[in-house]
């Protein structure tokens, strides 16, 4: 089982640097507001020499929210005290950090296309906690849903993810 632990207020995303991961939105969608936010990235599975146009423009305009190569244990640490995870573009992510996230009570934010996996990975009643959107407008709207999410909630959500997505479910 996650120690799971309060909210520090940061709204956070992990992802390989990539346009189709969403990888830098949160800071564009952030850009002129004072809520902490942080990405955890990597270039190591870039094919070319240099990152592109999207990655340069991201390290000149956020390099001081931007976390290059960090340990995993690391980001999983601060995962588990975020305000929320956002998750970019399905199936362009991979969605193991929803897991990750929802497994030590922190809620989601989930740019939606057509759906996405990490609906599926809580029972019913606790699906409020994954929010779904489509542009800037939804997603502050989600975001200060997310804001007053109690201690006890997190518990309880890590706790139905824990019970619905634990390996013993996958035993048979």
């Amino acid at each position: 089982k996650e120690e799971i632990k309060e909210s520090d207020g940061v709204i956070r995303h992990c992802s390989a640097a990539s346009k189709g991961k969403d990888t830098f939105l949160i800071l564009d969608y952030l850009k002129d507001d004072k809520i902490k936010k942080e990405v955890y990235t990597t270039f190591g599975f870039l094919k070319k020499d240099k990152p592109d146009e999207y990655i340069d423009n991201a390290l000149r305009d956020f390099s001081e929210y931007i976390f290059i190569d960090v340990d995993h244990s690391e980001i999983m640490n601060k995962i588990s005290s975020s305000l929320c995870t956002f998750v970019g573009n399905y199936p362009d992510t991979f969605t193991i950090t929803s897991l990750e996230s929802l497994s030590k009570g922190v809620p989601l934010i989930v740019k939606d296309k057509n759906g996405h996996p990490a609906t599926e990975m809580v029972p019913l009643e606790f699906k409020k906690y994954i929010k779904l959107i489509k542009n800037k407008k939804d997603f502050l709207i989600a975001l200060e849903e997310l804001k007053n999410i109690s201690f006890d909630e997190r518990v309880e959500l890590a706790n139905a993810t824990n019970n619905k997505m634990g390996k013993d479910n996958f035993k048979k």
